[in-house]
C-alpha cells in the first residue's frame, strides 16, 4: 500500500518526464541522422528504443477508473507521444464507466464531490478528442521514416493511429454496403488496433499470405487488385506512358501499395459508419470515442442542391509515412475543412498533376483537379470511402487508378 501510495503521488510527474523524454529520442535520432553519412537511416531506426511505452503500458493496467489526476497524467503523456492507438484504447475503458455513472444517477446516487471528479475525467477527454488524428500508412521495415513522421506529428500536435485495417470479403462489403453499426457490434481491440503497411519486397505467394493473414472472410486478391492493366490509358496526361492497348502486368509492389491504401478506407468506413440503435448514454459515449478516430468536419456549403441541409461531415487523413507536414499543419486542415463541401468525397493534400492536367479554382483552399498522381495524403468522407470500396478492384497503380476516376468524373457525380 505505502508502495502503492508513492507512485501515485509522483504520477503527477508523467507528463514532464514523456516531455522531457521524447525531446531527448528526438534529438538522438537526429544526431544518428546525420552521424550517417550513407544517406538511408534505416539500419540506425531499428537501435532506436522506446522505453517510455512500456512504463505508460504498465501504469495504465494498474490506474483505477476514478482516478482522475491519473487518468488525466497518462492522457496528457498519449497526447505528448501523438499516441491515438493508447489514447483510444484509455477512452474505451474509462469513459463507459464515467459517462454511465454520470448519467444514469441524477444526484442522490452519487455525492457532489464523486461527480465532480467524473465530470473532470469526462473533460479530459473531451478536450483531448479536439486533436486531429491521422491515419499514417508505414511498412515494418521502415521505422526511420515512422520515427520522422512522428517528430513532425509531435510539432504540429496531432494524434496518429495506423492506417491500414482488417480487409473484407467482397461479399461482405456487398453485404455491408450502406450499413450502420450498433453499439454491441464494435470491437474494441479491432477499433483501437491498425496495421503495419503490406509489403512488396516478397514474392507473389508472400504477398497472398499476408492479404489473408489480414483478411476477414474468404477472397483473393483478384477481388482488390486486377492482375494486368493498360498504361497507354493515361496517354491523354502523361506523355511518358506507353502508347497502345498493350496490357502489362501489375507489379508486387504496385498490389502492396494498393492493398496498403484499400485497408486504409475500410478502416475509414469503419471509424466514420454512423452508431444506431443506442440509447442516450451508449451513443454519447460512441459519439466520444469517434473523435479519436476522425481529423475533423467537413463544413463548407454542399456541392449538390439535394444535400443542402446536410449536417457537417466527420472525415479522415490518411497519410504515407513520406508525408512531409506543412507547418501549422492543423490550423492549415481546419481552414481547409470550413471550405471543403460537406458532401465531398475525395480531396487530395499531397500530390503531383500531369502538365496538361488543370486544377480549376473552387475557393481560397480548394480546386477541382481533372488527373493527379500520388496518394501521399488524402482526406476521406465516409461516402468517399464506400465508393471508392464499391468500385474495387484496383487497376493499375492506385494513384493512376485515383486519378482516372478524377479524369472521369467533371460531372461530379461522386462528389
Amino acid at each position: 500500500n505505502g508502495d502503492k501510495k508513492s507512485r501515485n503521488a509522483c504520477l503527477f510527474l508523467l507528463p514532464a518526464c514523456c516531455y522531457a523524454y521524447t525531446n531527448i529520442m528526438c534529438r538522438k535520432w537526429e544526431t544518428m541522422k546525420l552521424g550517417n553519412t550513407m544517406g538511408r537511416h534505416t539500419a540506425s531506426a531499428f537501435a532506436v528504443k522506446d522505453l517510455f511505452s512500456p512504463i505508460l503500458d504498465s501504469i495504465t493496467e494498474l490506474v483505477s477508473l476514478d482516478d482522475w489526476a491519473n487518468i488525466d497524467a497518462i492522457a496528457q503523456c498519449c497526447v505528448l507521444l501523438c499516441d491515438g492507438r493508447r489514447l483510444l484504447r484509455l477512452a474505451n475503458n474509462v469513459l463507459p464507466h464515467a459517462i454511465k455513472t454520470l448519467m444514469r444517477n441524477s444526484g442522490a446516487a452519487i455525492s457532489s464531490d464523486e461527480r465532480s471528479v467524473i465530470s473532470r475525467v469526462t473533460s479530459i477527454f473531451v478536450d483531448a478528442c479536439e486533436i486531429p488524428t491521422v491515419r499514417v500508412i508505414n511498412l515494418k521495415r521502415r521505422p526511420d521514416r515512422l520515427l520522422d513522421f512522428m517528430a513532425d506529428a509531435a510539432k504540429e500536435q496531432l494524434l496518429v493511429i495506423k492506417g491500414p485495417a482488417k480487409l473484407r470479403s467482397k461479399s461482405q462489403v456487398k453485404k455491408n454496403a450502406n450499413a450502420i453499426v450498433s453499439p454491441s457490434s464494435i470491437d474494441v481491440n479491432e477499433a483501437c488496433s491498425g496495421y503495419d503497411a503490406f509489403d512488396g519486397q516478397c514474392g507473389a505467394d508472400e504477398l497472398d499470405d499476408q492479404l489473408l493473414e489480414r483478411l476477414a472472410g474468404d477472397g483473393a486478391l483478384s477481388d482488390f487488385i486486377r492482375a494486368k492493366w493498360r498504361p497507354g490509358d493515361l496517354r491523354a496526361f502523361d506523355r511518358e506512358a506507353r502508347n497502345g492497348n498493350e496490357l502489362v502486368a501489375t507489379s508486387i509492389t504496385e498490389r502492396a501499395c494498393a492493398l496498403s491504401h484499400i485497408a486504409s478506407w475500410m478502416g475509414v468506413e469503419q471509424s466514420l459508419s454512423p452508431v444506431v440503435n443506442a440509447g442516450e448514454v451508449d451513443g454519447y459515449e460512441q459519439k466520444v470515442i469517434r473523435m479519436f478516430k476522425i481529423s475533423g468536419f467537413a463544413r463548407g456549403p454542399a456541392l449538390l442542391h439535394k444535400n443542402t441541409d446536410m449536417e457537417p461531415a466527420p472525415v479522415c487523413v490518411v497519410l504515407e509515412d513520406d508525408a512531409v507536414l506543412a507547418d501549422r499543419f492543423a490550423e492549415r486542415l481546419s481552414s481547409l475543412l470550413e471550405e471543403l463541401p460537406r458532401d465531398f468525397h475525395f480531396c487530395s493534400l499531397g500530390y503531383s498533376r500531369p502538365k496538361t492536367a488543370p486544377i480549376v479554382d473552387f475557393s481560397s483552399q480548394l480546386g477541382i483537379p481533372s488527373c493527379l498522381w500520388y496518394l501521399t495524403g488524402y482526406v476521406l468522407s465516409l461516402e468517399g470511402a464506400r465508393h471508392l470500396i464499391q468500385s474495387l478492384p484496383v487497376t493499375g497503380p492506385v494513384d493512376s487508378w485515383m486519378g482516372m476516376k478524377m479524369c472521369s468524373n467533371w460531372d461530379n457525380v461522386y462528389g
